[in-house]
């Protein structure tokens, strides 16, 4: 999701988006939804999803810096 699409969002009043940060899971997607966490994430609910188990949840939840309740096992 590049950041001008979030930012549309935003405007439209849209409460959370789902995402993998454009890859085919958050774990490789990871860099882009730190990104969007930092950028918009007061804004916007960054709910990361896709891929993520309890094997990697917990890295995931720290690199990105999303709370642990924005992750879609």
């Amino acid at each position: 999701m590049k950041k001008t699409a979030i930012n549309e969002l935003i405007k439209l009043n849209v409460n959370r988006v789902l995402t993998s940060g454009l890859k085919a899971t958050a774990i490789e997607g990871k860099e882009l939804i730190r990104s969007l966490q930092e950028t918009v994430g007061a804004k916007i609910e960054i709910l990361a999803g896709s891929g993520i188990n309890k094997d990697n949840a917990k890295d995931l939840i720290e690199y990105t810096k999303n709370k642990a309740d924005t992750f879609i096992l």
